[in-house]
């Protein structure tokens, strides 16, 4: 799976790979890992450190 977002011109891109078919678990478990980086990002991004 490969999540990506767009915030004042900067492209985020990360790739996971799960084991097996994709499922709604798999699914739940990209939203709460993607949530994290892409969090601090933003709280970079406002900090001016990007």
């Amino acid at each position: 799976m490969t999540g990506w977002g767009i915030a004042d011109g900067i492209t985020v891109q990360v790739d996971f790979t799960f084991v097996g078919q994709p499922s709604d678990e798999a699914i739940e478990q990209f939203d709460v890992v993607w949530r994290a980086p892409a969090g601090k990002l933003v709280g970079m991004q406002e900090a001016g450190v990007l």
